[in-house]
């Protein structure tokens, strides 16, 4: 049923296969060159007896400089332009210190407050993540009128690592407590972060931004939910008894982002391939929520984790049935939420 949808949309599966390959390969490519060349900067910058960062450390640095960057051009595709040279700059540090800013406040404990201190009184002791945070923090200011953006960024940095602590209470979290640490991770940062290019996010924007942040952290905490069991992490998914209660709250934040999306006054070629690079990206959720409602109808109420091994958790999107699955849930929002019209 879904190759056979699919085959009915060729042109707009034309255009999803293309958003599919475009996202991949930015990743890839970004990821590896532009990755490579921040870590080379920095360390000419550094004492070389501080040593050398962690490969998981430098990994993790790749990947949210071509994540920030990927996000940086879709924002872009709304104004109907490329990024220039100092947005593209901006987007290679804003990624690097988001990834490295992430793992100080876990590993050291530290708040937002107590890193910005630690940066602006470091001492030769101090740990080398520190150190390459320090020269990050300045270069990312240094593509700024000012340090305020940069340092609220930090705030919710902070912000983010307290829910995550949160998270990991033994006292069980409420429903409302989880959706307001899940926006907090994922609305604000998103959000935020799109508040770095030179031209500045409408209202409508900012909230299209936040919705579909929360969305992203949704899936990622589908995709984790078998990470997180075994961390005793708590999600809306860990704690979840019904998985047909969160399928529907998916659902309607989906309508929510796709919605305020095509509220956006922007040109409505433009917002309509906005929407398509959004929806690439949302159909992976709606695929292993399928997964998760198909467990559930074998073992029946309530959904317990601990019933299915990991393997039966995972949602592997290399799969050729979930690949199609992918594309035919990206055709059928498209074609759902396109036909809206633009900036109403």
């Amino acid at each position: 049923m879904a190759l056979k949808g699919i085959l009915q949309n060729t042109g707009v599966l034309i255009r999803i296969v293309y958003a599919y390959s475009v996202m991949g390969a930015k990743v890839y490519i970004l990821s590896r060159n532009r990755g490579r060349k921040l870590i080379e900067e920095i360390y000419q910058q550094m004492d070389p007896s501080l040593g050398l960062l962690p490969y998981e450390r430098i990994k993790k640095i790749r990947l949210y400089v071509a994540l920030c960057l990927i996000a940086f051009q879709l924002k872009s595709l709304l104004r109907g332009s490329k990024l220039n040279p100092t947005e593209k700059r901006r987007a290679v540090y804003l990624g690097a210190i988001s990834a490295l800013v992430d793992d100080i406040a876990d590993d050291l404990k530290l708040n937002s407050k107590q890193i910005r201190e630690r940066i602006a009184a470091l001492q030769s002791e101090d740990p080398i993540e520190l150190h390459v945070a320090s020269i990050l923090y300045q270069k990312l200011v240094n593509t700024m009128e000012s340090s305020e953006q940069v340092d609220a960024l930090l705030e919710q940095v902070s912000i983010a690592q307290d829910a995550s602590l949160k998270q990991e209470s033994k006292q069980k979290l409420s429903e409302e407590e989880l959706k307001k640490i899940t926006f907090e991770k994922g609305g604000y940062t998103v959000q935020l972060t799109a508040s770095f290019l030179d031209i500045k996010s409408s209202q409508e924007e900012n909230e299209a931004f936040m919705a579909f942040g929360y969305n992203v952290q949704l899936i990622d905490d589908m995709f984790d939910l078998w990470e997180d069991r075994q961390s005793n992490r708590q999600t809306l998914y860990t704690n979840s008894a019904d998985m047909c209660v969160n399928a529907e709250h998916f659902r309607k934040n989906i309508h929510q982002v796709c919605t305020k999306i095509m509220q956006i006054k922007s040109n409505p070629k433009n917002l309509r391939h906005f929407l398509l690079f959004i929806v690439s990206f949302i159909s992976r959720g709606m695929v292993c929520t399928d997964q998760l409602l198909a467990l559930q109808e074998k073992t029946g109420l309530p959904f317990k984790i601990d019933h299915f091994p990991r393997k039966d958790l995972i949602c592997d999107m290399e799969k050729p049935r979930n690949i199609l699955r992918s594309i035919h849930y990206s055709i059928k929002l498209y074609n759902d939420y396109s036909r809206i019209t633009p900036g109403q």
